[in-house]
């Protein structure tokens, strides 16, 4: 899959969030190809399709800490070849 907003080919991961008492919403988190690359050169291998659900999931856990205004408008989650190696590292990879 291609984005539209221009960050190439990669896989998007679909959450249905719930949260409160609101009606449940979905959010997307794209991974980018650039950062599958990235990943692989830095560690001398793949990121399995677990662990890029991993990167996507963690994406998202950050973006509820940076914005609380998620619900209200449409945002673009991305993991790419600048935050892949940071999102995972708690993940001890």
């Amino acid at each position: 899959m291609v984005r539209p907003e221009g960050q190439g080919p990669g896989s998007d991961f679909t959450f249905v969030v719930i949260a409160d008492q609101d009606p449940p919403f979905t959010l997307r988190v794209f991974v980018a190809d650039r950062a599958l690359h990235v990943w692989r050169e830095g560690h001398g291998r793949e990121l399995d399709s677990v662990e890029q659900y991993a990167a996507a999931k963690m994406r998202l856990f950050r973006a509820f800490d940076e914005d609380d205004g998620l619900r209200r408008g449409r945002v673009s989650l991305v993991v790419d070849e600048t935050n892949v190696e940071d999102l995972l590292t708690s993940l001890d990879l």
